[in-house]
This record gives C-alpha cells, structure tokens and sequence, in this order.
C-alpha cells in the first residue's frame, strides 16, 4: 500500500490575491504509509519522504494533487 498526500499551507497572497504558499508531497510505502494513513497524514511521516515543492500558487497545488490523483490537503 502506499500513500501519496500533496499538502498546501496558506501563507501570503500574490498580486491577484491568489494564496500561496510552501507546497509538500508525501509518500509512504508499506507499514509506513498504514501508520501514516491511520494517523492522519501528514502528521505521521518521514523527512525523506517528504519532497518540498517550495512556495507555489493555490491554483498550482490543486494541479499537483490532481497529477498525484489526490485531494489537496489545505493547513
């Protein structure tokens, strides 16, 4: 099993008051992503699991959850 979960954490607004802000795909594979997935990723995960996209524009977000076939995970 694995999980993959594309965070987005509401920071600033850009020229067009679109929200940005640090974006982060998780991945987790076997016992690691059932423990992950039972505690709420992405409170449950490993830093080398984590790829930080850096800052990038809400619209952007959506686009990569939707790459990864997931829901975006707003903070």
């Amino acid at each position: 099993m694995s999980v993959t979960v594309v965070t987005f954490k509401d920071e600033d607004c850009d020229g067009d008051r679109v929200p940005i802000g640090p974006v982060v795909v998780i991945r987790a594979e076997g016992e690691d992503a059932e423990a992950a997935a039972a505690a709420g990723v992405p409170f449950r995960y490993q830093p080398e699991q984590a790829e930080d996209l850096g800052w990038k524009s809400y619209r952007e977000a959506v686009a990569i959850a939707g790459e990864h076939g997931v829901p975006l995970t707003e903070w």
